[in-house]
């Protein structure tokens, strides 16, 4: 049953009849008047009671897996990536959008059909435990230039959330989904726009594949991307979801994952890391071989690491050497450099770090004493409860690092 609310005309729910007879569905006009108004409701035949229907809604019911809530008419995103799946995409954006947006959603929904996103690989093949970094390609094939938010979507997560991928591995006429990393909440982050020029123009995403994906298995799999895009041609400062909708795009391609070769491993590293600290090749390529050399597990890639001061990768690292990187500006005067050294070691694999940790309990830097209180899940129970009773009356950052170890405090003995 399709529901349409009273902005639609009777001759477009007339319209609407029609074209719907032959996919079994129904569609109802709902009066102004009624309470608890529907704005659109899509479910295929039998009939469900409408007025149970609205009783149901009033007293907090659960609603039907197919009911779009009215306040969500102004965030197709979410629609279209519930329907996705099936025909709903399609009677949605084909059939019900006219009757419900305003002239400019409409005019970006038509460009919609001109924009198109594709993987780009830099190569078809890599081992396992590679890390690869490739493009996400939007291309405009429109005849106006087009406008799309880049960034927001990063801070808090280490890659950009607005994306989410899934990789299917490939088994003679089967397909089984290996992996398909969770949403994440976006904690927001810079941004700004890029223009895609008319008849043609692309806009490149670069993402890491082991930011989402871990392939442990030799084999042929299938890489889903998907983002949602907003392409308008007005200023990307302009856009408002009411105005311009969020349309969920997805790109695949296939990649094949071979066995692990130590030795072509280690001149992998042995490349990249000259990449990374070469000073005559361009910017992007350099960030790509730190990108990659980030997201090595293997341990020849520590000494690289060190000489980038890629400090965040080294805490996967049960290394001394690693270790004495991460907290080498623990007593810095610089805050930044002290936070940045205290936060790695509270996140580092290496037994010591905990205990470095410790010993800077008194740090004249609050956000240090701050990440000394949050690391005390780590510490032995009653080193850590020591820790935390000395800091409850810790006036730092007004007072939130003596409250953070009163809660912390809580949280282990259940006392107040």
């Amino acid at each position: 049953m399709i529901v349409v609310g009273d902005y639609a005309t009777p001759e477009e729910v007339a319209e609407l009849k029609k074209r719907f007879a032959e996919e079994n569905y129904d569609v109802v006009f709902v009066e102004k008047d009624r309470p608890y108004r529907i704005d659109l409701v899509v479910s295929p035949k039998p009939q469900f009671d409408l007025w149970q229907f609205y009783r149901d809604n009033r007293e907090g019911k659960d609603l039907p897996e197919d009911f779009i809530p009215p306040s969500w008419l102004d965030r197709p995103n979410y629609w279209v990536g519930k329907a996705e799946s099936d025909r709903r995409y399609e009677i949605f954006r084909k059939l019900i959008l006219p009757y419900t947006m305003n002239t400019a959603y409409k005019e970006a929904m038509e460009l919609d059909d001109k924009v198109t996103v594709s993987l780009r690989f830099p190569k078809q093949e890599i081992m396992v435990g590679e890390p690869m970094v490739f493009d996400y390609v939007v291309r405009n094939d429109s005849d106006v230039d087009l406008s799309i938010t880049v960034g927001g979507d990063y801070r808090g997560s280490g890659r950009p959330t607005s994306f989410t991928m899934r990789a299917v591995r490939q088994d003679g006429d089967t397909e089984k989904t290996v992996y398909e990393i969770p949403v994440i909440m976006n904690m927001g982050g810079l941004m700004h726009g890029e223009n895609i020029a008319a008849n043609g123009g692309e806009y490149a995403f670069d993402l890491c594949l082991s930011c989402w994906l871990e392939l442990k298995e030799p084999g042929e799999y299938r890489i889903d991307v998907a983002r949602h895009l907003r392409p308008s041609p007005e200023d990307w400062m302009s856009l408002t979801p009411s105005t311009t909708p969020f349309v969920l795009r997805t790109a695949s391609g296939i990649l094949t994952v071979q066995p692990f070769d130590y030795d072509a491993f280690g001149q992998l590293i042995e490349k990249w890391g000259k990449q990374a600290t070469a000073t005559d090749i361009k910017y992007d390529e350099r960030e790509k071989a730190v990108n990659k050399l980030a997201h090595v597990e293997d341990e020849r890639v520590i000494p690289w690491l060190i000489q980038i001061e890629s400090l965040h990768a080294l805490t996967k690292f049960n290394d001394d050497a690693a270790l004495a990187a991460i907290a080498k500006d623990i007593d810095s005067s610089d805050n930044n450099k002290s936070h940045s050294s205290a936060a790695n070691l509270s996140r580092s694999v290496h037994p010591e770090a905990v205990n470095i940790l410790l010993k800077h309990q008194d740090h004249p830097n609050y956000s240090v004493r701050l990440t000394v209180v949050q690391a005390a899940q780590k510490m032995e129970r009653e080193v850590a409860l020591e820790m935390l009773r000395q800091r409850f009356n810790d006036p730092g950052w007004e007072g939130n690092v003596g409250k953070e170890a009163r809660r912390i405090y809580t949280e282990i003995t259940g006392e107040e």
